[in-house]
């Protein structure tokens, strides 16, 4: 049997000076829809270094994490629906990682992530 599974990617594409170009970068959005992906964003901007002031970044993360909760809830739904009926459910979805880039978007990014530890 044959896995249903969808794959979304969500693409990120940074230049650092204005001198590099983004439209360059054209050909990952394109081998990531070759590969069988579903692009749900592509976020474009032009930034240097580990900053806050990123609002593609930031657009996509809040995009990322209505997504993840959006999945956890929908997840607990069914299972409350379906156990009764012998069905389980289960969602697997990745952490917060410390980055450069979650520092540069948070004061303190240790404290950040202890903050979902209960969650997991």
């Amino acid at each position: 049997m044959a896995n249903p599974s969808i794959k979304i990617a969500r693409i990120y594409l940074r230049v650092s000076t204005d001198e590099q170009d983004l439209t360059r970068q054209t050909e990952i959005e394109q081998s990531t829809r070759a590969a069988g992906y579903y692009v749900a964003g592509v976020y474009r901007e032009k930034a240097s270094g580990a900053r806050a002031d990123r609002p593609e970044l930031q657009r996509m993360i809040a995009a990322y994490a209505a997504s993840k909760g959006a999945i956890a809830q929908l997840t607990k739904v069914i299972a409350l629906e379906h156990g009764e009926q012998g069905i389980r459910a289960n969602a697997i979805g990745a952490g917060v990682i410390e980055t450069d880039i979650l520092a540069g978007i948070v004061e303190d990014s240790r404290a950040t992530l202890a903050s979902y530890a209960h969650m997991h």
